[in-house]
């Protein structure tokens, strides 16, 4: 969503009341609030709220750059200081199994909706026949978007860890189910990003 331009159609009155709710909004939302209420002249906005508006803005900030939201994100950042670690978290490992079971169960449903599919066309044609065979087929459905998206996920990341130790980062990944070593450093990184 392009919050600047929504922010930029509102009226002063109107940020001054998203100003009062900061606390509810994403950090994409705070810097677009931000930027157009420092953009906008000739309307003084509660100085109060403004400041409340740069320590939560500020506070998302430093919880990005110090990466805290990787671990909502199912990975595990171990900092020694000599080396900087990135790892799958154990849980989120977990997850993913648990995942890859709930949906092969769930996928033996399109099991029972194709029977009774055969049945309805086979002309066993009755309301409850018609709502079980929709009810398994919705749930087998949804099983089996859980069950390859969970094989998805433990197969990328398989043995992955990123490691950054002084100037050299190596990265491991599974790739056609084999895992692949990385060697770079931090320079080559930079030329990337350009």
């Amino acid at each position: 969503m392009n919050y600047k331009a929504t922010f930029e159609e509102k009226t002063d009155r109107e940020l001054s009341q998203m100003l009062a709710s900061v606390d509810d909004m994403n950090y994409d939302a705070l810097k677009a609030l931000y930027e157009v209420i420092k953009e906008r002249k000739g309307h003084e906005y509660n100085k109060e709220l403004f400041e409340r508006l740069e320590k939560r803005l500020q506070g998302e900030t430093d919880a990005i750059q110090s990466l805290k939201y990787l671990k909502n994100l199912g990975f595990e950042l171990n900092d020694t200081g000599a080396e900087l670690r990135l790892t799958r978290a154990k849980l989120a490992r977990r997850v993913d199994v648990v995942a890859l079971v709930v949906g092969f169960l769930m996928s033996l449903c399109l099991i029972g909706a194709i029977t009774t599919w055969q049945g309805i066309f086979n002309g066993e044609v009755a309301f409850a026949s018609i709502m079980v065979a929709l009810i398994l087929s919705v749930l087998g459905s949804i099983g089996l978007a859980l069950l390859i998206r969970a094989v998805n996920r433990i197969m990328e990341y398989r043995g992955f860890e990123l490691v950054r130790s002084g100037k050299n980062v190596t990265l491991r990944k599974t790739q056609d189910l084999a895992t692949r070593k990385y060697d770079l450093t931090t320079d080559s990184l930079a030329l990337l990003s350009q």
